[in-house]
């Protein structure tokens, strides 16, 4: 596990700042594994503060204590001094890299050479095979040398000139070589950074090895041939050739490889000058941090562990400083050591040098060849302890760069100090990210130090390849002497030693490049890849696992990415962090997987993702996708665009518009809410279930928008109004105005759904417009309608249903009483199941269970069970049990039920209804036939005298003048009164108040205009002694009655006692035509008037009670039915003081009844109609009245739980020792109201005071006053 430094660009502070986190490697540090180990921890805390105390700075940069400005202003100038220099390192790095893609190609062209140089070893071995058959012979013939000489010494001249040609060529190949090794120089000039070439040389460098194996395989062959010949030296000259050229190509390598030295010295020179630079940026940084740990002296809480934490870096950067002295003087060893292997390589040189004077001997006499051989034998026994002594150089190398090891293993130590140390810094405070910044960039310092000392790896790298081209060339030169087989064996061995050292080398340099990348400040370095797009001003940083990790890509205009597979690719975006991808403009992912789609988005946190236009996600798994909303928390998800969620799990749904949720697990999912809880269905401001939250610390809202608190809306309670549902709502199941299902109960105040519409009482509702309900379960659905009572239904429009279970159906429809019902339209319906069936109109029902049944129209049903039946039209049933089946027909009764009718004034218009009064006037007109020859000739002559009748059979006896069994006179004495103008009264007790009026005798009532009373009702009078009358006004008296009756004509009645022999005869009573005529049916019986004072008239009919009339056929008044009368065809009458005009099951309409004047009169169904729309005005107008008076209620009410609310919304002092003076504002309906109030807390915090006071839209004031005590 290692950990990689970012340098991030901080738009807001317009500079570069320095972040860091954790990444694998493949190759392992064992030195340095438990110390990763143990400060893996610390690592990975200091990645966290150093990443989010990077996204502080930029965010919140004027929120620093002002203590720290100065001080830490001076580190970060420094940061961003060295930020400048890490900008030109890239640029070097670029440059560097291009470099490498040219030293590739230049090493493949090497190894290609190489196997060329096998083929030309393989052709070299064939030709010693031919050379060793020679030498055979050679042997043979030494003893015969000294002829053989000369042609030796003219071979060897041939030899000489042959040298000469292999001396153009090898100025030829001198100068070739010089060109080469001018591109190697520049190539090894530019080598800065060779790990990931590392690899590559060591697989050449394996392959160069594998072909010296095989050459060295050849050259002990050779070596054995060599023993056994000496001929064809024409062939050993071309070869000599050949190796004159490979000397002259080692003498090259070897100059090569001293410009590689240099190079290697001049590089160790620019290392210490920047270990000396290191110094000095710590010694600054150290100055600087004295200068911070004064500043922070000034912190309260903090100042003794501030101190002693920063005397701790300090210390540990004086051991820092230590340290790179101890690398520095490493350093310097290693020039030393580097200066020493310059000098054996010139000793190598000079030894070269004098294999080169021994060869040119051979020209001079064969005889010295052997001496020259030898001499060359000791010049290659002197290459061979050169080559040793370069070995033994090279191991001094390994141990001097173990000893570096060792010192960057301190130094690894050391930071890993400083981490911890920085650890406990974070804990004390978390405003330190500058002094962060500032030792991340001792650790840029430090992290150019290690790229310092990567490039010596590369010259150590390099050297290994030069003296492996060096084992090649002496591979070659001994290929080519003949008699130089011991040495080659030797010299192979050496080169096997050689090889295997560089091997060792190469390896232990890897080690050390790991190891320095591995403890790079503070942290340990991955391989990275960074590419800088100078045209679009962009940067990728690619990070990955060993060699072949994921590179970053930063494609859009001034874009940055970093991390692998990080891709930024909008202008202006930024990419930090494994596969993050800010991919439009001015997007910013940082965190592992984050993802910015939108231009101007940010998404920051693992997998956390902005996908929409001015987004902003923070946190793992955050998820901004609505347009311009914000996601901060874990696993926090806003889909409503402009929504904002705050907290981990919190959630916004695509519905949720401008709506925010703020705590763990909150629900927002609906437009322009503002939800604290949880749950699908969780309420804006913590109203919801589950998980609801209280919003505490609320200020008293001022402003008609404004939340209120408890304390403004307990201000504002609602007085002399309650409800008490039964059972009692579960405060676990309050979810208003979030229910799954409808608001059943109108808990919520859902009840009124229609415009103006107002619902009273559980599970009251009012669905129509300005529609009114009140009381438990009422409903009021029509427009304007007023439903009152439980389970009331008020649904027709106008339509009002008072009481319980009441329902008016019909438009402008009734409903008053329990299970009154007023179905049709206009219809009224008064008292205890009263019912107007839906398709009746404009009737009426007054009355327990009064009826107005299907299809009666204008009906009138007064008095318990009343009823108009089906289809009557105009009908009225008027009393108890009152049945009216007939149009146009008043009924008091029904079949086995009679009324009669008290009373009734006396009918003076053609269609009044007559009282009994007038009836009994009618006996004045009475026919008593008692003598068949009285004729009646006028009944309007004045009465002059009466006259007795002569003889007679008619109900009378014939002598008594003056006499009539039908008028009684009964008198009592009293004062008279004449209160009518023009009134005279005569008489004890006789009163005339009708004007023009004359009351004679004791108890005469004269009540109408114009009229002569001569008794009262039920007091008449006889009027004896009238002469007979002469004039058409005159009065008759009974005499001329006789007469007159006695004149009816004979066709209609012969005689009297006809009438009465035959029992069928017709009696008219006329003056020219009939006047009263009687047409009794066949076998009627005689009239019956038997009752005192009775009078029956009509065949079969019987006046048998007292004072009672019976006229009609077979009517009848009963024994019991005193003063009563039965008018009609078996008309019955059997109550007292009853009138009848018909019988059960035979009912008759009074038709014509002229409009009742007194109390008493009786009514025409004009009046009546009048009447009941009179009663239905005043109804309707008490109702409006109600009306109004409940909407005043209604308004006051509104406002009193206004004034309630903004009172419970006043803030309470909650400290103690405190008082606090709030303010409340709150409306309900289209009311609003104010309160203020004052509340305190005594210092002990156990009593509480509070004094409010409010005033609302319809003026009215109320106060409170409380006292609380707390434990």
């Amino acid at each position: 596990m290692n950990r990689l430094y970012s340098v991030v660009w901080n738009h807001s502070l317009n500079l570069f700042q320095v972040t860091s986190e954790l990444v694998h490697s493949t190759v392992t540090n064992k030195k340095s594994t438990n110390k990763k180990k143990s400060t893996s921890f610390l690592t990975k805390k200091l990645r966290i503060t150093l990443l989010f105390q990077s996204i502080i700075i930029s965010t919140s940069a004027n929120a620093i204590d002002l203590g720290l400005t100065a001080s830490l202003a001076d580190v970060i100038a420094q940061i961003n001094a060295i930020n400048a220099q890490i900008v030109n390192l890239s640029t070097q790095i670029t440059q560097t890299n291009t470099n490498l893609v040219t030293t590739n190609n230049s090493l493949t062209t090497l190894s290609t050479t190489v196997g060329g140089l096998s083929t030309t070893t393989a052709k070299l071995t064939t030709d010693l095979a031919n050379t060793n058959a020679n030498i055979t012979t050679t042997n043979t013939n030494l003893g015969n040398l000294t002829g053989t000489v000369t042609g030796l010494n003219n071979t060897v001249t041939g030899l000489n000139t042959t040298v000469g040609g292999l001396s153009t060529t090898t100025a030829t190949l001198t100068t070739d070589l010089a060109s080469t090794n001018a591109n190697l120089a520049s190539t090894n000039t530019n080598l800065t950074n060779l790990t990931g070439t590392v690899t590559g040389l060591n697989n050449i460098v394996t392959g160069l090895d594998t072909s010296v194996g095989g050459l060295s395989t050849t050259t002990a062959t050779l070596a054995t041939d060599l023993a056994t010949t000496n001929a064809n030296l024409a062939t050993t000259n071309t070869n000599l050739t050949n190796l004159t050229g490979t000397v002259t190509g080692l003498n090259n390598t070897v100059t090569g490889l001293n410009t590689t030295v240099d190079g290697l010295s001049t590089t160790t020179a620019t290392l210490t000058t920047d270990l000396a630079n290191t110094n000095a940026n710590v010694a600054t940084t150290n100055t600087n941090l004295s200068n911070l740990a004064e500043a922070m002296t000034s912190l309260s809480g903090v100042n003794t562990s501030l101190i002693t934490d920063l005397t701790s870096i300090q210390d540990n950067l004086a051991i820092i400083n230590t340290n790179v002295t101890g690398l520095t003087d490493t350093v310097n060893d290693l020039s030393n050591l580097t200066t020493t292997l310059n000098t054996n390589l010139q000793l190598t040189d000079a030894t070269l040098a004098t294999t080169n004077n021994e060869l040119v001997t051979v020209k001079t006499d064969l005889s010295g060849l052997t001496g020259t051989v030898n001499g060359l034998n000791t010049s290659f026994n002197t290459i061979d302890s050169s080559i040793t002594g370069i070995n033994g150089n090279l191991s001094g190398l390994t141990l001097r760069t173990n000893a570096l090891e060792e010192s960057i293993s301190t130094t690894d130590e050391s930071l890993a100090s400083i981490l911890a140390t920085m650890n406990d810094l974070n804990n004390v405070t978390g405003d330190y990210s500058s002094l962060v910044s500032a030792i991340a960039g001792i650790n840029l310092t430090t992290t150019q130090l290690s790229n310092d000392i990567a490039a010596t790896n590369s010259g150590v790298s390099l050297l290994s390849d030069n003296v492996s081209a060096i084992s090649a060339n002496v591979a070659v030169l001994d290929t080519a002497n003949v008699n130089l087989s011991a040495g080659l064996v030797q010299a192979n061995a050496n080169i096997v030693d050689t090889n295997l050292r560089v091997d060792n080398l190469v390896t232990e340099v890897g080690s050390v490049s790991q190891d320095l990348l591995g403890i790079t400040p503070a942290l340990d370095v991955i391989n990275t890849s960074i590419v800088i797009d100078p045209i679009n001003s962009s940067i990728a940083i690619g990070i990955g696992d060993g060699i072949t990790g994921p590179i970053a890509t930063a494609t859009g205009e001034s874009s940055l990415a970093i991390g692998g597979n990080a891709q930024a690719l909008g202008t202006g975006a930024t990419a930090i962090g494994t596969g993050a991808i800010a991919a439009a403009v001015n997007t910013l992912a940082l965190g592992e997987g984050a993802n910015a789609q939108g231009d101007f988005s940010t998404a920051i946190g693992t997998r956390s993702e902005a996908s929409t236009m001015f987004s902003i996600a923070i946190g793992e798994e955050s998820k901004a996708l609505g347009e311009a909303t914000i996601a901060l928390g874990l696993m926090a998800k806003a889909n409503g665009n402009n929504s904002l969620v705050l907290g981990n799990n919190t959630l916004t749904t695509l519905e949720a518009v401008n709506s925010v949720a703020i705590g763990a697990g909150s629900v927002a999912d609906r437009q322009n809410v503002i939800s604290f809880g949880a749950g699908t269905n969780a309420a804006s401001l913590a109203l919801g279930l589950p998980a609801t939250r209280i919003l505490a610390n609320v200020s008293a809202g001022t402003q008609l928008t404004d939340a209120v608190n408890v304390q403004q809306l307990l201000e504002y309670q609602t007085h002399y109004f309650s409800v008490n549902p039964v059972p009692e709502k579960d405060p676990a199941l309050i979810q208003c105005g979030f229910l799954s299902g409808p608001d059943t109960d109108n808990y919520c105040n859902t009840g009124a759904t229609g415009d103006n519409a107002t619902a009273i009482g559980i599970s009251s509702t009012a669905y129509g417009q300005d529609a009114l309900a009140i009381g438990n379960s009422s409903s009021a659905f029509g427009v304007a309608s007023l439903g009152v009572g439980l389970n009331s239904k008020a649904e027709g429009n106008n339509s009002v249903a008072f009481g319980n279970q009441a329902q008016s159906s019909g438009e402008n429809s009734i409903a008053v009483g329990y299970q009154s019902k007023a179905l049709g339209e206009y219809a009224v319906t008064l008292g205890a199941n009263a019912t107007i069936d839906s398709t009746s109109q404009n009737s009426i029902a007054i009355g327990l269970n009064a009826r107005a049944n299907q299809g009666s129209t204008s009906a009138v049903a007064i008095g318990n069970a009343a009823t108009v039946e089906n289809g009557v039209v105009n009908g009225v049933a008027l009393g108890s049990g009152s049945i009216s089946t007939e149009n146009n027909t008043v009924s008091f009764g029904n079949a086995n039920l009679k009324r009669r009718i008290m009373w009734v004034d006396n009918g003076i218009e053609n269609f009044d209804a007559v009282n009994v009064l007038q009836l009994y006037g009618s006996k004045d007109n009475a026919i008593l036939m008692q003598n068949k020859n009285v004729n009646l000739f006028t009944l309007d002559q004045r009465v002059t005298s009466l006259e007795g009748g002569s003889g007679g059979s008619g109900g009378g006896t014939g002598g008594g003048a003056g006499s009539s069994p039908f008028f009684i006179a009964n008198t009592n004495s009293s004062n008279a009164t004449a209160t009518g103008a023009n009134s005279v009264a005569a008489g004890g007790g006789a009163s005339a108040s009708g004007n023009n009026a004359v009351a004679l005798g004791e108890g005469s009532v004269a009540n109408r205009d114009n009229s002569v009373s001569i008794g009262s009702v039920g007091n008449e009078r006889q009027i004896t002694n009238v002469a007979a009358g002469t004039n058409a006004t005159d009065a008759v008296n009974k005499g001329q009655l006789d007469t007159s009756i006695g004149n009816i004509k004979n066709e209609f009645i012969t005689s009297l006692q006809d009438c009465k022999t035959s029992g069928d005869c017709n009696v008219t009573i006329t003056q020219d035509n009939p006047y009263v005529k009687v047409t009794p049916k066949s076998g009627s019986q005689d009239a019956k008037a038997i009752g005192s004072g009775s009078v029956s008239l009509g065949g079969n009919s019987e006046a048998l009670a007292e004072g009672s009339i019976a006229i009609g056929e077979g009517s009848k008044v009963a024994n019991n039915a005193t003063n009563s009368v039965a008018i009609g065809q078996n008309s019955v009458a059997d109550r007292a003081n009853t009138f009848s005009v018909g019988s059960k099951g035979n009912e008759r309409i009074i038709a014509n009844v002229a409009r009742g004047v007194d109390k008493y009169d009786a009514v025409n169904l004009e009046q009546f109609n009048e009447g009941i729309n009179n009663l239905k005005f005043d109804t309707d107008s008490k109702l409006n009245d109600l009306r109004n008076d409940l909407e005043n209620k209604t308004d006051k009410l509104a406002a009193g739980i206004a004034s309630s609310m903004a009172m419970s919304g006043i803030p309470q002092a909650f400290a103690p020792g405190t008082g606090s003076f709030g303010m409340g504002v709150a409306g309900y309906d289209d009311k609003g109201a104010v309160a203020f109030g004052i509340s305190t807390i005594t210092t002990d915090g156990h009593w509480s005071t509070k004094i409010q006071g409010s005033t609302n839209t319809e003026g009215e004031f109320g106060g409170s006053f409380g006292v609380g005590y707390h434990w």
